[in-house]
Parts: structure tokens; sequence; C-alpha cells
């Protein structure tokens, strides 16, 4: 039976996540403390046992000027018992029906393995959120000769006195980049925190450039694997200040490479005028990582037209929810953006 979950059902829920994604027991107690809550979470039973469960997380969405309702379907699992009976399928229509329900603008999600971003194209989601990796080689000339740019890992926030940094600066900071990003998923303070909160729990890092006790640039760093730093998110005032922010976490660890993630709206090649001499980093092709699908499209639809001043073909109002799910998230010039989920 299909149903809202009950206070009961919280530690099956846990079980059942457990079983499904091989979490740590550290992110697992942050998610169900911090994340979870029974009113967004669903579940099918059987015989009074929580077979099956996906839960929809409230975001705001960034989207043509204006800003939207997204939810995030996540923790889709079912019991390797229960598997291949159309259990996740009965879950994933009746959620989608729910969510309509409620006035969410737009479902997203974030296929576990390539192979559900077809599973999930049943269900008329898109793949929309892609990213491109930026190889960067250490060049220690790019952190010589700027002494006025700090650069500090953050490591507590309850530590101002060390960090120099408290996190409404950072939040703040942050939040205004993230609107000058066309059509991005949106971080509030609260989901800020508990990005931070697993960054450390994870061996991950959380670095700052700051210019006369003002922040101008932010870097979140995933765990060193095979001598190379992934950066997962990288903002600052400008390239330069970004390029010192990266060249000095390199420095820090006595790394030579650092895999950048960057938006696909940025460009193929980008080149930075360090002290000495040109630095270029070249980027990768796109790598798909979530998926969208609009549930309000009359909303959408008058959202797009106003902001691109132009009328959508009666033939695209018409179409199928995949169909202008791609036509007005995909089909212009800054594809959307989501990063630094709960994945």
């Amino acid at each position: 039976m299909f149903s809202i979950a009950q206070p009961s059902d919280k530690q099956q829920v846990i079980d059942l996540w457990k079983i499904a994604f091989g979490d740590s027991d550290d992110f697992i107690r942050l998610f169900f403390d911090r994340v979870y809550r029974d009113e967004q979470t669903y579940v099918i039973r059987q015989n009074g046992q929580v077979v099956s469960a996906l839960q929809i997380l409230p975001y705001d969405m960034a989207f043509c000027g204006g800003t939207i309702s997204a939810g995030y379907i996540c923790g889709v699992s079912t019991l390797p018992s229960e598997r291949g009976k159309g259990l996740m399928s009965k879950l994933m229509y009746q959620a989608l029906e729910a969510m309509g329900q409620q006035g969410y603008d737009i479902a997203i999600l974030i296929p576990a393995t390539p192979s559900l971003f077809d599973l999930y194209g049943r269900f008329d989601f898109v793949s929309t959120f892609d990213y491109m990796l930026e190889d960067i080689q250490a060049d220690s000339s790019v952190i010589t000769g700027r002494n006025s740019v700090d650069i500090i890992e953050i490591k507590d926030f309850n530590k101002f006195e060390i960090n120099q940094v408290s996190f409404n600066q950072l939040f703040t900071y942050y939040h205004a980049k993230q609107l000058q990003r066309q059509d991005s998923i949106l971080h509030n303070a609260y989901q800020f925190e508990i990005i931070c909160q697993d960054r450390w729990l994870g061996d991950a890092e959380i670095w700052v450039a700051t210019e006369n006790k003002q922040l101008t640039g932010l870097a979140l760093t995933d765990p060193i694997s095979n001598d190379i730093i992934s950066i997962r998110e990288i903002i600052g005032d400008n390239e330069i200040v970004k390029n010192q922010l990266v060249q000095s976490i390199l420095n820090i660890h006595g790394l030579q490479r650092a895999k950048l993630r960057v938006p696909t709206t940025q460009s193929q090649s980008v080149t930075y005028q360090s002290d000495n001499d040109l630095h270029v980093l070249t980027s990768s092709f796109s790598i798909p990582y979530g998926m969208a699908r609009i549930i309000n499209k009359n909303k959408m639809i008058d959202l797009w037209q106003s902001f691109n001043h132009a009328l959508l073909p009666s033939d695209c109002k018409s179409a199928g929810t995949a169909s202008l799910t791609q036509k007005l998230l995909l089909d212009h010039f800054h594809p959307p953006y989501m990063n630094l989920m709960l994945d």
C-alpha cells in the first residue's frame, strides 16, 4: 500500500537505505537526523513492512529570471527480494502525482548509475544537468607575488578566530554567486550547512580566498584519490582568484593535478594571465549528472515565454512531458546546473 511515511517507519526506511546504497554510518546519521522528514517520504508496505521508499526534498531553482519549486527525488530503493515486481514504478508514478498536488513546478533526480538514465526516462525525465571537468596542472608561478590574497581552510564554523570567516559570511557569498548562474538549483542556508557538514564527514575540504578580509573565492573539494584532488565546486570574483585558489590547494597538498567541476556554460578553453606566463586549462566533454521532469507545464511555459520575449510554437505546448522539458530547459544558451546535492 502506497502512503506517506509514519514515524514508526523511519527505522525501516533507514535499514532499506543501508541495503540499497551502502553509505557510511556518519552520512546516514547526518541525513536522517538533519534532512529526513516523514511527510517528505513515500513508502509501499507489505504486511506492515516497508519494502520500497523514496523521498522528495524541496529546493528552489532559478529559471528564466524567476524562481520555481523543485522536488529532489532521492533514496529510491526497494528490498532486493521485492525487486522486479513493479513496486518502484508504482512508487514513482504516485510520487509524481503527489508532487503535482503539492505545487511543485519540476521534479529533479540524480541516477545512481548510468543505466538508470534510461529507466527514469520511462517516467519522462530528461538528462538535463551536465557538467565538465577542467584538468589543471600545478603552476607555482600563479601563487607567487600575490600576498594580498589569503587562502584559508574552513574546518569549523564555530572557530571564527581561526577561520576569520563566519558561516553567515560564507553562505551570503555563496548564495550571491548561485544567483548569477542562470537556471540552477539553489541551496538555502540550512541546505548549505548540511553540504558543509557532509564535506567534513567524508574527509573533503572547504577553502576560501580572502583579500583585505573580504571573501573573494570559495572551493569545496572531494577526498584526494590517486594523487589527484577533485574540486567539486569553485566560485570566485574573477578567474584569476579562482585559479590562485586552485593552485594554492595543490601547493598545500603537494599535488601536481586537479580535476575541477564546472558548468557546461563555461568555454571549452579558459586562459589565465599569471605573473610570469599564461596558464591554460582545457576542459573535457560534458558528463551527464542529473535529470528533470516538468510538473507544472503552464507556469514553466509562461516563465519561458516572458523571459525569452517569444511564444512557444503550439505544437510544443501540446507536446509530451519529456519533449517539453527538453525544449524549455535545454534549447537555449545556458544549460541548467545542479551541484552539491546529497547524492
